[in-house]
């Protein structure tokens, strides 16, 4: 009797207790928060500090970011369509990472002013093969920022003004030569100016 328990425990602790591993699918951030000093202005882009996405499984898998919003903040909540991730998706080996840029669009119209608040998150894309290896797996960067309150007009103004200073000197240049155009053209005609 003693040898039937010590066999029936040597099976269930090499059956349940050694049972084989599978592979798992991981995923990890380099950033916990990115909180934005400045206030930010209707009709302008914003690039905000870059994510790290770390692959933390033993497995190889496609990988996103996101965006996630939570109302447990008690912030306002932005549009999807306002983030550009790039790349939007890629492949992480195991133990690898890659750096994702994010630009904030912030639209001249429908964006209210106040404190908003988002999740950026990371996570594996859906494995056909395996549903499970990748479902509820996911990490997350909080992400605080502050829009300006301002009028069409006013986020027009931001927007030219921003689109001057990043096509600068072409921005001066171009005008001016319109200017000095526009000028020959109201002079040429003002004097008549014959040819002999």
């Amino acid at each position: 009797m003693k040898r039937f328990f010590i066999a029936l425990f040597t099976l269930f602790f090499f059956f349940f207790l050694f049972s084989p591993v599978k592979a798992s699918v991981g995923v990890g951030v380099g950033t916990g928060k990115i909180e934005l000093d400045e206030v930010l202005k209707p009709g302008l882009n914003y690039d905000l500090p870059p994510l790290t996405v770390y692959n933390t499984g033993d497995k190889g898998s496609e990988y996103y970011v996101s965006i996630e919003f939570s109302t447990k903040e008690g912030k306002l909540e932005s549009e999807e369509e306002w983030y550009t991730f790039t790349p939007s998706e890629f492949y992480l080996e195991p133990d690898g990472s890659q750096v994702v840029q994010i630009e904030l669009n912030i639209p001249m119209r429908g964006s209210k002013p106040g404190d908003y608040f988002a999740f950026l998150t990371a996570q594996p894309k859906k494995d056909e093969q395996n549903d499970s290896a990748s479902v509820g797996v996911a990490a997350a960067c909080k992400l605080y920022f502050s829009i300006q309150a301002a009028n069409i007009f006013q986020a027009l103004y931001y927007r030219l003004s921003a689109l001057f200073i990043q096509y600068k000197p072409w921005s001066i240049i171009v005008p001016i030569v319109l200017i000095i155009f526009l000028l020959w053209l109201l002079l040429r005609k003002k004097f008549k100016i014959v040819k002999q």
